[in-house]
């Protein structure tokens, strides 16, 4: 792998315009406008895997989750979804079945958490 590969790569990431992006979205990308290059999709495919980024993999291909802020996995699903694209009964459900435990202390603690996320949505919409 060409040293400069993971810079350009992680450039695109950082400025990419759309929430998700699969390995086939960044090689086109790349081919198009670094053609100065020749890029694989195993080294693209291997740059995505390493990085922190939540990803879903329908079979097919894996799709990547620039944003993780609002994302939660459904286990229904199978796949990580934006809370504020749930419906307010699921988003209802989904709290009550994941932190039924949870005190309000421990949810306030930590306002970046999931929890904290989806009751934040669920005011937003009262």
């Amino acid at each position: 792998m060409n040293n400069a590969f993971p810079s350009i790569m992680q450039g695109v990431l950082d400025n990419w315009h759309q929430p998700t992006i699969t390995s086939l979205d960044l090689k086109n990308y790349l081919i198009q406008n670094h053609p100065e290059y020749f890029w694989k999709q195993s080294v693209v495919s291997q740059f995505l895997s390493e990085t922190d980024l939540m990803s879903d993999d329908n079979g097919t291909y894996k799709v990547y989750h620039l944003n993780r802020s609002g994302l939660r996995y459904s286990q229904s699903k199978r796949q990580w979804v934006d809370i504020t694209s749930m419906a307010t009964p699921h988003l209802v459900n989904a709290i009550r079945k994941d932190y039924s435990d949870a005190t309000i202390e421990d949810i306030l603690s930590q306002p970046t958490s999931e929890c904290f996320l989806m009751l934040q949505e669920y005011m937003n919409r009262i």
